[in-house]
């Protein structure tokens, strides 16, 4: 097991350990429970793909009910990390 590994192992103990009291919880007055989920990997590249689409196909309708471009996001993320990757980078020097 790697760190990462050992990483998502622990956010997954923690939601399982404290999913029975999470309407209870509470940060900053919202609910607190908003750990990631994984999407199941590790069953063969053809399966993990089509898990990853599925994600991805259901994050896109939910922001196009909400009034958002979907595309248009994942640009401005993309644009958001590259320059954080270049500013981390610069930084290195």
């Amino acid at each position: 097991m790697d760190s990462l590994q050992a990483l998502r192992l622990g956010i997954e103990a923690v939601r399982f350990l404290l999913r029975p009291i999470e309407e209870e919880l509470r940060f900053l007055g919202d609910p607190w429970l908003d750990l990631p989920e994984n999407i199941p990997s590790g069953l063969g590249g053809k399966n993990d793909s089509r898990f990853r689409k599925v994600v991805e196909s259901e994050m896109d309708r939910v922001s196009r009910e909400n009034g958002d471009d979907p595309d248009a996001l994942r640009a401005t993320e993309r644009m958001s990390l590259e320059s954080r990757r270049a500013r981390l980078l610069a930084a290195l020097k």
